[in-house]
């Protein structure tokens, strides 16, 4: 996806339900392959995705410089089971903007100095 582009940035969106479930199918995969994953790009360096990305099943992140610290200081005050817990939670939605909304309240509450 060309998120530079005026003419289709707005599509996106890594938390469309199915870029989630697709996310999650890769990570499976690679599971059952036994081959190592890892995450890079704007995804993995947004803070408010880290607890999507650890449920879904990342350990390897790769990111720019610019929000590693926020990114390591979520890692660190989260458990695997309860970001597998939210990913479960939210891939029970069946739309994106509840799956948003649901992302964006845990967020606020948890960590209140993230920017969504």
């Amino acid at each position: 996806m060309d998120r530079i582009s005026e003419k289709i940035a707005y599509l996106y969106n890594p938390l469309n339900l199915a870029v989630l479930r697709m996310l999650r199918m890769v990570v499976e995969t690679a599971e059952r392959n036994n081959t190592p994953i890892s995450i890079c790009g704007e995804m993995a360096g947004e803070p408010k995705y880290a607890m999507l990305l650890i449920g879904l099943g990342f350990r390897v992140f790769s990111m720019g410089p610019a929000y590693m610290n926020q990114v390591k200081r979520i890692i660190r005050s989260v458990s695997a089971e309860e970001c597998r817990r939210l990913v479960d939670e939210l891939l029970a939605s069946e739309k994106t903007d509840e799956i948003e909304s649901k992302m964006h309240a845990i967020i606020t509450e948890k960590f209140p100095w993230v920017t969504l």
